[in-house]
């Protein structure tokens, strides 16, 4: 467990969940604390450090299917949401990009250069 002041200091923070897979989530019982919890106390953590967040959703949280990935992503940007006091947060909610991840990483990259707010779709 680590606390605030162990942080480094941080302009941007980018928050990426590592469980992706439709199934993992379905049946990883790891996958809400991994996709829901951790980016929510990292985005509080750093949010009291004054830092910019740059969240990595997906176009599944839009979805009105209920998948365990898109439900976990509704959660967090929500719980983000509301810990960023909806300040100094941008979503950014991609489709999937195969072979354009230079792209999306430009898009990623600009998103935080320039603090940049609000939900960005990319497909």
């Amino acid at each position: 467990k680590h606390t605030p002041d162990m942080l480094p200091d941080a302009d941007v923070v980018y928050l990426v969940a590592a469980i992706t897979k439709f199934r993992d989530c379905e049946l990883n019982h790891d996958s809400y604390t991994v996709n829901v919890d951790a980016p929510i106390g990292i985005a509080a953590d750093f949010t009291a450090r004054g830092s910019h967040i740059v969240y990595i959703s997906s176009e599944a949280s839009t979805w009105p299917g209920p998948t365990a990935y898109g439900m976990q992503k509704r959660a967090a940007e929500a719980g983000i949401m509301a810990v960023c006091l909806y300040r100094g947060l941008a979503i950014v909610r991609p489709g999937q990009f195969k072979d354009r991840t230079e792209e999306f990483a430009k898009l990623v990259i600009d998103i935080g250069s320039n603090k940049k707010t609000g939900v960005h779709l990319w497909k």
